[in-house]
């Protein structure tokens, strides 16, 4: 194998490792925040049903409507309700792409680096290896 070639895969295992660090620093964050988000807003609901019956006639009352209508009541409750459904799935997809796009880059080190052959021919496989 060539030198340029070795020294090439050298850089682009780097590259991927270094990838590969920020992805995971990215997904502990986002995984983070929505379990923090999921328990606040499971603490809150089990606080609301603490209340029971008082919570029902809170909310009949003219004061309740006025509340519930509210847009940053409306807006916190979709807060609480969406941050934990759409941020799994953001999670989710981070680790998708980080398996794909360091997967390759790996692979295509070794080629650089040792001349070994890839396990797959494109980028799209390695996210179809994932799936």
């Amino acid at each position: 194998m060539n030198i340029f070639s070795r020294l090439a895969g050298k850089l682009v295992y780097g590259l991927a490792k270094l990838i590969d660090g920020i992805f995971n620093i990215l997904i502990a964050i986002v995984e983070t925040i929505v379990v923090l988000i999921s328990g606040l807003g499971r603490g809150f609901l089990a606080i609301i049903g603490m209340g029971g019956c008082l919570f029902l006639f809170l909310l009949m009352s003219p004061l309740g409507l006025v509340l519930l209508l509210h847009p940053t009541v409306i807006l916190t409750i979709l807060f609480f309700i969406v941050v934990p459904i759409l941020g799994t799935k953001f999670v989710s997809y981070l680790k998708y792409r980080r398996y794909m796009i360091t997967e390759y880059l790996f692979d295509y080190a070794n080629y650089l680096s040792r001349g070994e052959k890839s396990k797959y021919e494109s980028f799209r496989e390695y996210g179809n290896r994932y799936k």
